[in-house]
């Protein structure tokens, strides 16, 4: 479970990472 909600953290901090960076540029 706790791996679990690792994982979808850290897609998470990918996906706003992403979206950031897209905005920046």
């Amino acid at each position: 479970m706790n791996s679990s909600k690792n994982l979808i953290l850290k897609t998470c901090i990918h996906f706003i990472y992403s979206f950031f960076f897209c905005k920046l540029h």
